[in-house]
Order: structure tokens, then C-alpha cells, then sequence
């Protein structure tokens, strides 16, 4: 495909560079004698065949020889053309910028004046150093930058900086009041940050300046801060934690939980173990052999509410390896030397049977027929059995006295035939003990017999198993 006018940029001259900085858009251009040059077509920027508009905005820079500023010829027509460099004006020269604008043989200069002697500065070009001087602030001149809300100041690590002669750290940062960039001094930035004066260390080493220690070795006060109402406060040197006014809803301890207090106290209604054993008066010390009383105390209270006036105690007596009990009314502590073992076994469990009224004039009683309404079972194998003779005229005739010979069933529920049996008549009253036989039916119920029985006498059958 053949090259076109856009490919190649002509000059005219084969010696030359295929292109160079005059024939493209933007860039360092050939140097000038001076402002008048201008004023060809050459710089012209109307993007004609003949013009390329080859400037572009803060990207075109020429190199002015005589910088001063053009005057018209007296007398003159006043077309830019005619224009010549004032002399009368100070010497200047430099490399200048074009700023952007369109650039045309009637707006390249801004004219000054009455025509025929009117001066004139072109209009879209700007000294290099000018446009410099007004972003980098020599010398102590203040850096002014304008920015709209839409645009972007990026600094990079040495973009601002700032020196104090007698100080070798500096702090920068920007000064609200003033408006402007500041620093501080070295000193000046640990009083403001309440660092104190201490700058020979590094502060990395402290916990504060004002404790000059290590912040794992100094010496700190209570530490205390506050969830809501708890207060949760630890002193560093003793490592004591203190919490106040905790409340958990539920706290669940993976591991073992170890209490070294001399008592824990626990508010629940019921409290469930899953173990199978429950240890007590487990070694805690350094002691080979020891002989500490352990057990369970059964509080009660008498005197007001939330007061334990006295207890009840299932204890193991060590010394003498025996367990003793001792009831509310043996000892308001619960001392084993006040222990009652006989007093306090009094366990009695109750047990109902089934009666049934027999015809009058009846001898012999069916097995299944208990003249005794219950069975009341104590420690040791006892069962107390008592039992009211009736007759016929009774409503209920569960122990027809006519029956007393051969013998009335009694159900004790000991679950043994190897029983021994006592009869006490009119226990109630005057207690009586009276002869008795007896014949096991089996392992639950004996037949007593009591000899002639007469109606509404009461009598205790005490079966020992």
C-alpha cells in the first residue's frame, strides 16, 4: 500500500530527517529571532493545507533569541505584518509555551495602545520559567495552587518537604488556622503527641516516656474498663483479674476448671452431675497420710429467710472408719461427736395392702386375704405390721376374730421366709407382748397365729427378716 501525506510529513528537503520537531504537533521547536516570526504562516494554527496546526497546548516550546516585545512603524497601516521589535525595550530572552488557544494572524498578538504606535506581546505564550516559578516556590515564595473540586493534587514522598536548621526530625503537616503547609520541630512533635522530652531511645523500647522502663517490666497501675455495668479490672503487678457485676447467661469451660477458693457457692435449684463417682476430701496438699471428716450438711433454716440455722449431716467419720448421722435436733453443725446413728435411721417405707371383708363365723383366711391395712419397712429388715380384730357386725371384717386360731395373713414384704415375729397387743395403750405362732406362706406375707382374739383388740406384728 502506497504511503500518503499523513504517513510521511514533506519538507521539501531530502537531506532532512523524515520528520523532525517542526513538522510534528507539539514539541521543541526551532528557535526564533524573535516575535515576528510569528506572524507567518508558518505558526499558524486555522488547520489549512498550507497551515498543519502543528501547536499543541503545553506541549510546544520554542526558544525566543530577542524576546522584547514589537512595536508598529510610525505611520503605518497597523497590519501585524509590519511589526518590528522594540527596541527601546528591555533586552529578554527564553524558551516559551504555547498555552492553548487558537492561533490566527488576527488574535496572535495583544495589542497595547493607539494606532499608528501600538505595542504588542503574543498572546498564547508564556516564559518557561515563568510558568515554574509558580508551582515550586524558590526562595521562600509562597506556592499557590488552584484546584476546582474536580481535580487531583498527588504528592509523592518528596513532593513537600521542610527543613529546621536545628532539628533533625521533622514533622509535616497541614496548618488549618493558616491555612497553609507547616512542620514541627522534633521536640515541638512529642509535646503535642504527650511524649515528653525523651528522644535519645527509641520509643518502641517504653511503654510511655514518663515511665523510662520496658512496657513488659514497669510498674503499671490497675487497668479497669467497663462492659455496660461490668467492670472488669486487672492489676498488672499482681495479675489479679476483678470482675464486678458479671452475669452469664451460660459459659460453657472446654478443659478443667480449677477453684482454689475456700468455698464455692452455687444457687441452682438442681445441679446435675454426669459423673459416676463424686469424690470428696480429695488430697489438695503435700501430706502423706490425713484423717479429714467428709460428707453432705442438710441445711435448715429457723430464724429468717436465707439464714441456715442448722444441719443434718451424713458424714464419714475417718478416724474411726465409720459413717454416723446426725438429725437437726443432735447438733446445729452437724458434728459427728454429737452423732445419733439410732435416732437418725428412723428410714421407714410404707407399703399398702389389699384387705378383704370376710363372712362372719370365718375360720380359715385365704392367703391373699392381709388382715394388716400396711407394712411399714425401716432399716435392718424390719417391716411393722398392725392389724384391728373385727367381727361380722363390722362394715369392714378384715380380721374376723374368729379367725384367731388358725392364724391371720400378714404381708411385710421383707422378700425372705427367714423371719423372726413379736406380737404386741394394745400397742396403742398399754403395750402387751403376746405369745404368737407363725407359718411363712412366702417370701412376703406370714400367718400369725394369735390364740382367741376379740373384736376391736389392735395388735403390732413386728416381722424381723
Amino acid at each position: 500500500m502506497a504511503l500518503t501525506r499523513i504517513d510521511i510529513l514533506e519538507h521539501g528537503n531530502a537531506l532532512n530527517a523524515l520528520a523532525d520537531s517542526d513538522s510534528i504537533k507539539g514539541g521543541l521547536r526551532t528557535k526564533i529571532a524573535d516575535f515576528t516570526v510569528l506572524t507567518g504562516s508558518t505558526f499558524d494554527d486555522a488547520e489549512t493545507a498550507s497551515a498543519k496546526g502543528l501547536f499543541k497546548a503545553y506541549s510546544t516550546i520554542v526558544y525566543v533569541t530577542d524576546a522584547r516585545r514589537l512595536k508598529e512603524p510610525g505611520g503605518g497601516s497597523g497590519e501585524v505584518v509590519n511589526y518590528t521589535v522594540d527596541t527601546s525595550a528591555a533586552a529578554a530572552s527564553g524558551f516559551y509555551v504555547y498555552t492553548g488557544g487558537t492561533i490566527g494572524q488576527a488574535n496572535v498578538f495583544t495589542l497595547t495602545g493607539s494606532t499608528p504606535n501600538r505595542t504588542a506581546l503574543p498572546t498564547y505564550w508564556t516564559l518557561l520559567d515563568t510558568l515554574l516559578t509558580s508551582v515550586s516556590g524558590e526562595g521562600g515564595t509562597d506556592v499557590t495552587l488552584n484546584a476546582n473540586v474536580t481535580d487531583v493534587l498527588t504528592l509523592t514522598t518528596q513532593a513537600i518537604s521542610a527543613t529546621d536548621p536545628g532539628e533533625a526530625d521533622v514533622l509535616a503537616g497541614w496548618d488549618h488556622s493558616g491555612n497553609k503547609f507547616t512542620y514541627l520541630s522534633a521536640l515541638d512533635a512529642r509535646t503535642a503527641l504527650s511524649l515528653g522530652s525523651a528522644a535519645t531511645t527509641d520509643s518502641t523500647a517504653y511503654a510511655n516516656s514518663a515511665q523510662g522502663a520496658l512496657a513488659d517490666t514497669a510498674t503499671q497501675p490497675a487497668d479497669t474498663f467497663y462492659i455496660g455495668t461490668t467492670s472488669i479490672a486487672h492489676n498488672r503487678a499482681s495479675g489479679a483479674l476483678t470482675l464486678a457485676g458479671i452475669t452469664l447467661s451460660g459459659l460453657t469451660v472446654d478443659g478443667n476448671l480449677t477453684v482454689t477458693g475456700d468455698m464455692v457457692q452455687q444457687n441452682s435449684t438442681t445441679v446435675v452431675f454426669n459423673d459416676t463417682f463424686l469424690d470428696l476430701n480429695v488430697a489438695n496438699s503435700t501430706i502423706a497420710s490425713y484423717t479429714t471428716d467428709s460428707g453432705f450438711h442438710f441445711a435448715r433454716g429457723t430464724s429468717g429467710a436465707n439464714v441456715a440455722d442448722e444441719y443434718a449431716a451424713l458424714t464419714y467419720d475417718a478416724s474411726a472408719d465409720q459413717f454416723k448421722f446426725t438429725r437437726h435436733g443432735d447438733s446445729t453443725t452437724g458434728a459427728v461427736a454429737n452423732a445419733d446413728n439410732v435416732a437418725a435411721l428412723k428410714f421407714a417405707a410404707t407399703d399398702t395392702n389389699t384387705q378383704v371383708d370376710q363372712t362372719g363365723g370365718t375360720t380359715t383366711m385365704s392367703v391373699n386375704d392381709e388382715v394388716n391395712a400396711q407394712a411399714v419397712r425401716s432399716l435392718g429388715a424390719v417391716s411393722k405390721c398392725s392389724i384391728t380384730i373385727t367381727s361380722s357386725s363390722d362394715a369392714n371384717n378384715f380380721a374376723p376374730d374368729t379367725a384367731g386360731l388358725n392364724g391371720y395373713p400378714v404381708k411385710h414384704n421383707l422378700n425372705t421366709e427367714s423371719i423372726f415375729v413379736v406380737a404386741v397387743k394394745s400397742p396403742g395403750g398399754t403395750p402387751v407382748p403376746v405369745y404368737c405362732k407363725y407359718t411363712p406362706e412366702d417370701a412376703n406375707t406370714v400367718r400369725v397365729m394369735l390364740g382367741k382374739t376379740v373384736d376391736n383388740e389392735t395388735y403390732d406384728i413386728i416381722v424381723i427378716g
